[in-house]
């Protein structure tokens, strides 16, 4: 059996040269490795097709006996057809219109540099003068026309012009062509476009123009390469790299119209593959912002030069023992400043072990274990002239840890490769180009967007004068001034906030004893730290910090700092719409700074961490995406999501510290209304994560609902009182379905110390005894006071909001507003003067006289007098008598 075939997601080119194939030898079976583009799809759901073409499971493999390949030379791009390609006997015919990475033996190849491969069928073709019908000619055409990119691709040929011109001649339809290769978008891919659009981000490496659009789809977009072709076709970009999250994949689609990128060479580093002029990828387990910084610096790899192994291998090796104990190996590993480090037995090379595993090892309690018990047995080793695509094959086999680098020469070991240096940038040396971009530190660059006019309309004029004064001081300084966090953010948002966070390029502590002296503050500084708090007479704030950079010496730890770039600094944030800065000072003044897509987030409503390991250095991280879910109508992204629960069930909580997870919290009581936020918190497991009984069962709910409205109450019918601690209502609400024992636990576990432990664990016990007093009937107004006097005002708060929708309710908000301030109208000093003696028994008139008080028994003075004198005086004067009676 003979046999014709193309490349999986067999294309136009692919399929028209099958066809061309089946023509010149028509006892070639013609067979579909794969799918088909979307494209082809339709045209053969809609079109007469003059050739039947068969799937795989139409064909016995065992009976072929001759494989033509065509648009393709790589037998591993065409499914289980690759395997008989490889099998002996088996005659292999190949054509292409780019030369094989690697020439099998025994092979047939025509290799001819065309725009297609259909114009080498053409070609064949018109020499031995076989005719075309109208239909297989314009099939012939999409193949000529896609591939060549309607004849602007950096590979066609006058040979491709000629093709068309005589398949023209023969009946191909134009119309048809155009239909096909420029179909209408649908309403989700006009979405998708509109996107690309807004994401787009310049780039110019070594003197080529490339623009990469990044977008994030909630549903997958069939034919998103149309999209891109789209793209090019409105912005007349000559590179255009767009990175699409759909589902649980980043796809990179990619064209060029430069001769200096391949984007074949990027897809394929990618796992991808395609041609110099279009190629595509999809990708797993990477952000989208991390697999944008990959695509940059592989572009750079190859515009600029083709690294080897040896580039990037750091000697001298430095292998450890094998018996070496995680917690010495990460203590060596940081001295050493390294992320991978070979491991040794007996003199020999055994494996090799990473950061990563280092640090999450010791999270787990595992410090003392051996180094072998952990490391990767793998050992994958490339020669030093490997070049970046098998570095990257041989990382990724090794899921990350690092590679072997051999010396080509000799094959002694020369150094290791980790994945973290492949994703270091390249050095640059490009200067500000015309569209905005920024080159603020020596490995980054970015959109500078210009944001005067939001500052100018959001702000108020002291706020604007201050940014004006800080501008001045730093560029007499020679520093860069940026105001970074939440002010930035809520800026794009349209919020109003007036908190600012000044970050300095430079020594921030100096800057801020300039502008103090200019404003006239008082400056509070942290040398050590680098920080200060500029303090204006009307007690106004400005915090101003050094550019730092942050280290975690163990999951869920306090990071240790050094000064940096406002790069770095941005890149130690929780997430991408809190990486925001605005340049204040030249130059580049008043532009937008945003190295990791915050602003497009955004827009999008989406909350996305910085790295891959954020949970893990930092998991109070997950209660503040909660909360900013919540306040801004946001959703964290399906990556970010799966790397929090991902975290949670290595338990990184157990890490951190009590007052830490506490503080968090106490945010989220601080939301106008915190229910949401904590019926996701319970949704993601992080209750449980505090203590295990803790759930949002609906009669939870009811009750911190109920809570909510206790709290606003109180506030508008007390605004000038002291308030309650809303934290604390809250939190005696959470603690409401465990019994004594469990929620002391919880307060320990939270870092409560000293009376707000003791308190805490008194509402709480003291709260269903007050609860059941006042349900019964006919409470009077002492026994209402009686109660709710054992309660601090939180859990009175609280008490009254377990009794919501109650009668007993209003015993609590009578108690508040009239009974908890009542008392008589005599005093101690008034009891003395009537001639009762200080004592327990003045004790005793004081509360019995309140209580008949708050009963309504002693209306005025008079009536208490008359009260004292028949209970109290009397009574004490008898009890003297009897007393002195036998002196007598």
């Amino acid at each position: 059996m003979r046999v014709v075939t193309t490349h999986t997601t067999a294309d136009f080119d692919g399929f028209a040269s099958m066809l061309a194939a089946h023509k010149l030898f028509p006892e070639l079976m013609p067979v579909f490795s794969g799918t088909q583009e979307p494209a082809l799809r339709a045209y053969l759901r809609q079109a007469l097709c003059p050739m039947r073409v068969f799937n795989l499971t139409d064909v016995d493999l065992d009976a072929i006996d001759e494989l033509v390949l065509v648009d393709t030379t790589d037998l591993s791009r065409i499914g289980p057809l690759g395997a008989v390609g490889r099998r002996p006997g088996v005659r292999l015919r190949c054509y292409d219109h780019h030369q094989p990475q690697e020439r099998i033996p025994g092979a047939e190849y025509t290799i001819c540099a065309r725009g297609s491969t259909t114009t080498i069928f053409v070609e064949l073709l018109r020499q031995r003068g076989i005719s075309l019908s109208t239909e297989e000619a314009t099939i012939l055409a999409l193949g000529l026309y896609e591939d060549t990119c309607s004849f602007t691709s950096v590979a066609t040929s006058p040979a491709d012009l000629e093709a068309a011109a005589y398949l023209l001649a023969h009946g191909a339809q134009a119309p048809v062509v155009f239909e096909y290769l420029h179909p209408a978008l649908n309403p989700p891919q006009v979405r998708l476009l509109h996107q690309l659009l807004a994401g787009m981000e310049h780039q110019v490496i070594y003197g080529v123009e490339v623009n990469l659009a990044t977008a994030e789809a909630e549903d997958y977009v069939p034919d998103a390469a149309a999209v891109v072709h789209r793209l090019r076709e409105v912005t007349r970009l000559p590179v255009v790299v767009a990175l699409v999250r759909m589902e649980d994949k980043v796809h990179c689609i990619a064209r060029s119209r430069h001769p200096a990128v391949d984007v074949g060479e990027l897809a394929q580093a990618l796992g991808g593959g395609g041609h110099p002029s279009a190629a595509s990828a999809s990708v797993k387990e990477r952000t989208l912002y991390e697999l944008k910084g990959l695509v940059v610096r592989l572009l750079r790899a190859g515009v600029g030069r083709r690294l080897t192994a040896r580039d990037l291998a750091r000697p001298p090796l430095l292998p450890i023992p094998q018996r070496m104990t995680l917690r010495d190996a990460q203590a060596l590993m940081q001295r050493r400043q390294r992320e991978v480090l070979p491991v040794e037995q007996a003199g020999e090379l055994v494996g090799l072990v990473s950061r990563r595993i280092l640090d999450r090892a010791l999270a787990y309690g595992l410090g003392g274990e051996a180094v072998g018990e952990y490391m990767d047995h793998g050992l994958r080793s490339v020669t030093s002239d490997a070049a970046i695509a098998e570095v990257e094959a041989a990382l990724h086999e090794s899921q990350g840890h690092g590679v072997l680098v051999r010396k080509a020469e000799s094959g002694a070991p020369l150094g290791v490769i980790c994945r973290r240096q492949v994703d270091l940038p390249l050095p640059r040396h490009e200067p500000l180009d015309g569209h905005g971009l920024l080159s603020v530190d020596a490995g980054s660059r970015v959109r500078g967007r210009f944001v005067a006019g939001l500052l100018r309309d959001r702000l108020p004029a002291r706020i604007r004068e201050l940014f004006a004064k800080a501008a001045e001081v730093a560029d007499r300084q020679g520093v860069g001034v940026y105001v970074v966090g939440g002010l930035v953010r809520d800026l794009l948002l349209r919020l109003e906030t007036y908190d600012v966070d000044l970050v300095i390029e430079g020594d921030g502590v100096a800057f801020a004893r300039a502008l103090g002296a200019e404003l006239g503050a008082k400056v509070r500084s942290h040398q050590a730290f680098g920080t200060a708090v500029l303090i204006f007479p009307d007690g106004f704030r400005l915090d101003v910090a050094t550019a730092r950079t942050e280290f975690y010496a163990a999951p869920g730890t306090l990071p240790e700092v050094a000064q940096s770039s406002i790069r770095q600094d941005l890149g130690r944030r929780d997430f991408t719409i809190n990486a925001l800065a605005i340049k204040l000072n030249r130059p580049h003044a008043k532009r937008l700074i945003d190295f990791f897509g915050g602003e497009h987030d955004l827009k999008d409503r989406v909350i996305r961490v910085l790295h891959s390991l954020s949970f893990v250095d930092d998991p109070t991280r997950a209660f503040r995406a909660v909360r900013f879910e919540q306040r801004f109508g946001m959703r964290m992204g399906r990556q970010t999501l799966g790397l929090l629960k991902n975290a949670l069930k290595h338990s990184v909580l157990s890490r951190v510290s009590g007052p830490r997870i506490l503080h968090e919290l106490c945010l989220i009581f601080a939301e106008r209304d915190p229910l949401p936020a904590l019926g996701r918190l319970d949704e993601l497991g992080l209750l449980r994560c505090l203590h295990p009984a803790l759930a949002l069962e609906v009669g939870m709910i009811r009750h911190l609902q109920a809570t909510r409205e206790a709290l606003a109450w109180h506030q508008l019918e007390f605004p000038a009182a002291r308030g309650a601690r809303r934290w604390m209502v809250y939190l005696l609400g959470l603690v409401r379905g465990l019994d004594g024992a469990e929620a002391g636990r919880l307060a320990l576990r939270l870092g409560l110390r000293g009376k707000d432990v003791q308190r805490l664990l008194a509402d709480h016990a003291q709260a269903p005894v007050a609860s059941a007093a006042l349900r019964q009937p006919g409470v009077p107004p002492a026994a209402i006071v009686a109660q709710c006097e054992q309660l601090s005002l939180d859990g009175v708060l609280s008490l009254m909001a377990s009794l919501n929708g109650e009668p007993a309710r209003q015993h609590v908000v009578r108690y508040l507003r009239e009974l908890r301030a009542m008392t008589p109208l005599l005093s101690g000093d008034d009891l003395l003067r009537l001639g009762l003696p200080s004592g327990p028994l003045l004790g005793e008139a004081l509360r019995a006289l309140r209580e008949r008080k708050l009963n309504g028994e002693l209306p005025d003075r008079a009536a208490e007098l008359q009260f004292v004198r028949r209970t109290f005086v009397a009574s004490d004067a008898r009890a003297g008598a009897g007393a002195a009676a036998p002196g007598r």
